[in-house]
C-alpha cells in the first residue's frame, strides 16, 4: 500500500503507533537493494510511465537500502528472515515471494 501512495507522514510510524508492545510487523515493500535511496516521484502521472519506472503502475516509489532505517526511525527493532526459513515454519510450504527475497520483520 505505501508505494502507491503519496505520503506526508511515514507510514511505518503509524504503524508502530497502531502495533501493541511485542508485536510484530511484516513491512514488505518493492525494494532494490543495489538502490542506496528510495527513490520516489509524484508529478509521474503516466501509467505507462510508472510501469517503466517502478514495475507497476500504481506505484510512485522504490525503496531503495535505506528502507530498513527508516523502520528503525519509525521506532522498530528489524529482523531480515530468509524466505526460506520462513516456509520451514508453513504447514504447507507455500509462500509467493522469490526464495532469494529477505522478509523485513519489525518488532516493537
Amino acid at each position: 500500500m505505501y508505494c502507491i501512495l503519496p505520503l506526508k507522514r511515514p507510514l511505518p510510524m503509524c504503524f508502530n503507533r497502531v502495533l501493541k508492545p511485542g508485536g510484530e510487523a511484516i513491512l514488505q515493500v518493492p525494494i532494490s537493494w543495489k538502490t542506496e535511496k528510495t527513490f520516489e516521484d509524484f508529478s509521474i502521472t503516466s501509467e505507462a510511465e510508472r510501469e517503466k519506472i517502478f514495475g507497476q503502475k500504481d506505484h510512485v516509489r522504490i525503496y531503495g537500502a535505506d528502507y530498513t532505517e527508516r523502520i528503525k526511525q519509525a521506532g522498530f527493532h528489524l529482523k531480515l528472515v530468509d524466505v526460506s526459513e520462513l516456509k520451514n515454519h508453513l504447514k504447507n510450504n507455500k509462500i509467493l515471494v522469490d526464495d532469494r527475497e529477505k522478509i523485513i520483520v519489525g518488532h516493537k
